[in-house]
């Protein structure tokens, strides 16, 4: 295989890796990806969410509510982490957020609309 063919496939390798792992690069050699959200706790308040997912050591997560209705609150966490290689293990983690309301009866659920449960 010729060196511009060799440059080629890796390229598209590294496309599809980032495809199929949600990341985004940024000039700081870091990548961005979604947290898989595990479960949820209420904070000091009624409208205070801890959101609790796996992450790297040393690396926390940025909470955010997508989206609140009268039914439901969406939320993400994002993780940051750099790029070059760290430890594989997962670590659990927490991050709060704070709703605009109180979340009262309404299902907390991710942006795939994936319900989460409270954790017990």
């Amino acid at each position: 295989m010729d060196q511009m063919k060799r440059v080629s496939v890796f390229l598209m390798a590294v496309l599809i890796g980032c495809g199929i792992t949600a990341c985004s690069f940024s000039d700081d050699g870091e990548s961005e990806t979604m947290a898989d959200i595990l479960a949820y706790d209420m904070g000091d308040s009624s409208s205070e969410l801890v959101l609790v997912f796996n992450s790297w050591p040393g690396i926390s997560g940025t909470p955010a509510v997508v989206d609140e209705s009268d039914d439901e609150v969406i939320v993400e966490v994002s993780i940051t982490r750099p790029t070059e290689m760290i430890a594989d293990v997962a670590v659990r983690t927490e991050a709060s957020l704070t709703l605009d309301e109180p979340l009262g009866d309404r299902q907390v659920v991710n942006t795939d609309g994936d319900l989460i449960e409270r954790r017990e």
